[in-house]
């Protein structure tokens, strides 16, 4: 039997309930040709809907209890400090490496936490969090020089571009849209070059203008008064990506399965919801009782970050480069007395950790019993939040993070997790909420400078096509299904700890399930922390695209 050829395409934050409706209007004939012929369905993310713990699972197939991926940038269980993440963090081997070790040869683009890249049977090009296009982010190195060649202006990711003068937001979208073409230049060129039998490519452009432009898009559609290319500003980033996906698929052929996916969905923001007010109130967490000069200093902060556009507070930290080397974890720990607070939030992830003795420095909280009425009482804050406008129950569970995770990074994760019913507040570690609130507006948009108004959502999109898939509706598909798929498809044993499933239902007969084995060595390789040059460049980027 001829080696079978598997292309994966990443198309991050996309959702069906915008492919649906304008590929009925021919707008993407395409991904519509993938509705109309293939399989098509939801595809249920990870916990929590972040595509740092989404993509990570897509890479290993396990949840992040196994991999110990979260966030972009984590707070460590045992300290008051934060790291960005990289691949050394991540535990598991790739279905990438897994098939090379069966000698399938492989070809990665820009999938998220893949830097600093790992040699394999293949070649790859690191994704998000790599510091910058370096010839670092390539392996084996002489594939940066191919890259250049067959697209010089790659991008790894959007950058918010502000150039003094003329709108951001339209800048923004103009570098979104060159990054899409950039990228379609980088993976057809190194798809045609060297034909692996296994080929995955991430594209980014469609999360980060949907965190952007949504509040447009429904003002459009409402008819209200609106740029017309701002309304239209997410729709032309996904026409933007079916063109790319009809070029990979020219490439690919007739005798290729083609599967895309996106890593979790996209929708409206209504406020924002301040955790740290939360267990303020809660009485879980004691803010610090500075002088009155502190005192006005937070609320000088509290009061630029409610109003400040993101393109200025971006130049503004870029101007004090030695806050950037202490990260997030001034950010968290800022103003809260720590020998007096029983739990804290961990991040963008609605995560809380109990500030537990033996564990953290300055931990007061004992094990057993009282760890365990703490996170009672997490658990009883969190879920008892309405949301102000419909007072419905904002969180449709808050879990104790055995719950929801297994395996052996389950250490790392926070104590106790909450997952919204929908994704409509924002709980980033820098919350534009002034002292105690919980709940706050989000700056309105505006010309100076963009600003946050979409955020993810549970369901992602899982479409593929052809010579061994069926045409069919798929039916509770989960991100970690899909490296267990194209394993499947290509032949090689399913590593034992895998939480995925193949998604049978759409295979063809002659596809054979493989045997789950022990698989290759799935442990961590150990941790490698960037450079300060290079941690500082890839919170420059998280920040300005409003992650921190």
């Amino acid at each position: 039997m001829s080696q079978r050829k598997v292309m994966v395409i990443g198309l991050d934050s996309v959702t069906l309930d915008l492919i649906r409706p304008w590929a009925d209007q021919g707008r993407l004939p395409n991904l519509g040709r993938f509705l109309a012929q293939g399989a098509a369905g939801p595809l249920r993310t990870t916990i929590p809907v972040m595509s740092p713990a989404a993509w990570s699972t897509f890479a290993t197939g396990v949840n992040p209890g196994k991999h110990g991926i979260i966030d972009f940038c984590q707070i460590a269980p045992d300290a008051y400090t934060a790291s960005f993440m990289n691949r050394t963090h991540r535990r598991g081997a790739t279905f990438w490496e897994i098939a090379g070790a069966r000698g399938i040869r492989g070809g990665v683009i820009n999938v998220p936490i893949t830097y600093p890249p790992k040699e394999y049977d293949g070649f790859i090009i690191s994704g998000v969090l790599s510091p910058g296009v370096r010839r670092q982010i390539a392996s084996p190195p002489q594939l940066f020089d191919e890259l250049l060649e067959v697209s010089p202006n790659y991008a790894i990711d959007v950058d918010v571009v502000d150039t003094g003068g003329g709108d951001v937001r339209m800048q923004f979208l103009e570098r979104a849209l060159a990054t899409v073409e950039a990228r379609k230049a980088a993976a057809v060129g190194l798809y045609r070059k060297h034909r692996p039998a296994l080929f995955c490519v991430v594209f980014m452009a469609a999360d980060r203008v949907s965190h952007y432009f949504w509040r447009y898009m429904e003002a459009a559609r409402a008819g209200g008064e609106v740029d017309e290319r701002l309304g239209n500003a997410i729709r032309s980033v996904y026409e933007k990506l079916d063109d790319a996906v009809g070029a990979l698929l020219a490439e690919a052929g007739d005798d290729t399965d083609v599967l895309i996916l996106s890593d979790h969905g996209a929708g409206p923001l209504r406020g924002g919801l301040n955790l740290r007010g939360v267990l303020a109130r809660a009485g879980l967490l004691t803010e610090s009782r500075g002088g009155v000069l502190d005192r006005l200093a937070k609320r000088a902060v509290e009061s630029f970050a409610r109003i400040a556009p993101t393109s200025l507070k971006s130049r503004l930290k870029a101007r004090f480069a030695g806050l950037a080397q202490k990260g997030a974890g001034v950010v968290a720990f800022s103003g809260i007395d720590l020998s007096r607070t029983k739990a804290y939030p961990t991040g963008d992830s609605a995560g809380v950790f109990v500030n537990l003795k033996g564990r953290q420095p300055g931990g007061i909280v004992e094990g057993g019993d009282e760890y365990e009425a703490v996170r009672d009482q997490i658990i009883a804050a969190l879920g008892e939040l309405t949301d102000p406008q419909t007072s419905e129950k904002i969180a449709e569970g808050v879990y104790r993070r055995e719950e929801v995770w297994s395996g052996p990074c389950l250490d790392r994760l926070p104590d106790v997790i909450m997952v919204q019913a929908e994704q409509l507040y924002a709980t980033t570690l820098l919350a534009e909420a002034a002292g105690d609130e919980v709940f706050y507006d989000l700056p309105d948009p505006g010309r100076g400078g963009l600003q946050r108004h979409g955020d993810h959502r549970k369901d992602g999109v899982f479409l593929a096509l052809g010579p061994h898939i069926r045409a069919c509706e798929t039916q509770n598909a989960n991100i970690a299904d899909v490296p267990a798929t194209v394993l499947a498809i290509l032949g090689c044993p399913i590593p034992g700890e895998f939480d995925g499933r193949v998604l049978t239902e759409i295979l063809t007969d002659d596809v054979d399930i493989p045997q789950r084995t022990a698989g290759p060595d799935a442990r961590a390789a150990g941790k490698e922390v960037l450079t300060q040059e290079d941690q500082a460049e890839v919170e420059r980027r998280l920040r300005g695209l409003g992650y921190m």
